[in-house]
């Protein structure tokens, strides 16, 4: 940006036009596109773009999937494996990085974040797959039938 100073100024000039359009329609935006229809580039800030295509509706839908993502990589880091904690942490790492990156750039297009957000549910699904069912999500015998050894009592705490 420094090097380019019209592409920074060209930016801001997206940002007023993303912020005007979002003002036009607040609850649900100009739609998915609409910079495209009249001919302008791409919103170049992941929030800002749902904001002025998809409205609140579309904003709460980003913030959610942000922090759930977020939320789960968090949680696989101290409650998760020991043995995978550092994998654990890169992965918030990069979760962290790629929405910071997404103020500047439009990363919900980017491979980088899906993949990212994949290999954390890769993680979240073995590690939930390795833990034992907690006393809650036990099956209960309704016949009095034996226990069998899965079916012990666990104390294990999975969130």
């Amino acid at each position: 940006m420094a090097l380019r100073p019209a592409a920074g100024t060209h930016r801001l000039e997206l940002v007023s036009e993303a912020w005007e359009t979002f003002s036009q329609h607040p609850f649900t935006g100009g739609g998915l596109g609409c910079f495209f229809a009249f001919g302008k580039t791409m919103i170049h800030n992941s929030a800002l773009m749902c904001l002025a295509e998809l409205g609140i509706v579309g904003f709460t839908a980003f913030c959610g999937m942000v922090w759930w993502w977020w939320w789960q990589a968090w949680r696989l880091c101290w409650l998760g494996p020991a043995q995978a904690r550092g994998l654990n942490i890169a992965l918030l790492s990069a979760h962290t990085a790629m929405l910071m990156l997404s103020v500047g750039i439009e990363a919900l297009y980017q491979r980088h974040w899906w993949m990212t957000l994949a290999l954390i549910g890769a993680a979240r699904a073995l590690w939930l797959r390795a833990t034992p069912p907690t006393i809650a999500e036990r099956p209960v015998s309704r016949t009095g039938g034996e226990l069998h050894a899965w079916q012990t009592v666990n104390t294990s705490y999975r969130g």
